[in-house]
C-alpha cells in the first residue's frame, strides 16, 4: 500500500525507480508507523547496524538489506521530529530528481543537523538506550551498531600512546569506537581531528563523545 502511495507522486525524475532507496526504506518505515506493535520491520535493522559506515542511500540489487534497514533513519525522523516529515519528503520528490536532495530539503536543518543526532541515537545502548528518544524505547530494538573496540590503557613503561583511527568517512555514514579504561594510569585522553580530506572537499564531519 505504501508503494501505491509513492507511485501517485508525479516525481521530478524520469520515473519512481530513480528513488529506489527512498521508496523501499520509507515503505519499511511504514510498517512501524501503521502497526507499531508489529516488529516485522526490525528484521532488517541488523543489516544496517552491521554496516554503519556504508552510505545511507546504498541500495544494490544483490544487497538490499542495508537499504531496507535504513528505515531506521526515517523512524528516527518520525519519532524524534514528526511523522509528517515523511510526507514532506515525498512531496519534495516532485521538485527534486535526486532522492537525497529531496530528503535534505525536507528535514529541519537538513542532514547537517539531523545526521549527528541520528548517529548518536543509533548507538542504542547506555547512556542512550533507556531514554525516551531511543530505538530501544520506541521499538524495543536491541541491536547496536558494529564498532571498533580499543583499549585506552598505556603500554607497560610508556607515559603516552597514540591510537590511529580511520581517516576516511564516506557521505552519510557513521563510525563507532568503544574505548575501555581498565587501569588508573590513563589519566587523560585527547582527540586530534584528522579529517583533512573531508574538510578539503567541504564535507561536514562531526565527532561526538559519550561516557
Amino acid at each position: 500500500f505504501m508503494h501505491a502511495c509513492q507511485w501517485a507522486y508525479p516525481v521530478k525524475a524520469i520515473s519512481l525507480n530513480s528513488y529506489q532507496w527512498l521508496k523501499e526504506s520509507t515503505a519499511q518505515w511504514a510498517i512501524d508507523f501503521v502497526y507499531p506493535n508489529n516488529q516485522l520491520e526490525t528484521k532488517k535493522a541488523a543489516a544496517f547496524m552491521a554496516e554503519p559506515n556504508v552510505s545511507l542511500d546504498f541500495f544494490e540489487e544483490n544487497d538490499k538489506d542495508h537499504g531496507y534497514g535504513s528505515y531506521l533513519f526515517f523512524q528516527y525522523l518520525s519519532r524524534a521530529e514528526r511523522p509528517g516529515l515523511i510526507k514532506d519528503i515525498w512531496a519534495a520528490t516532485t521538485n527534486y530528481s535526486d532522492q537525497l536532495e529531496a530528503v535534505n530539503r525536507s528535514i529541519p536543518g537538513g542532514f547537517k543537523q539531523q545526521w549527528p543526532k541520528f548517529a548518536k541515537t543509533l548507538w542504542n545502548q547506555e547512556p542512550i538506550a533507556n531514554k525516551p528518544a531511543s530505538f530501544k524505547s520506541w521499538d524495543s530494538l536491541t541491536e547496536i551498531p558494529d564498532m571498533y573496540h580499543q583499549s585506552a590503557d598505556l603500554p607497560a613503561g610508556q607515559a603516552e600512546n597514540t591510537i590511529v583511527l580511520l581517516a576516511d568517512q564516506p557521505n552519510l555514514t557513521s563510525t563507532y569506537y568503544h574505548f575501555t579504561f581498565s587501569t588508573s594510569e590513563t589519566r587523560s585522553m585527547m582527540f586530534h581531528n584528522t579529517f583533512y580530506q573531508n574538510q578539503k572537499n567541504n564535507e561536514d564531519v562531526s565527532v561526538q563523545a559519550l561516557w
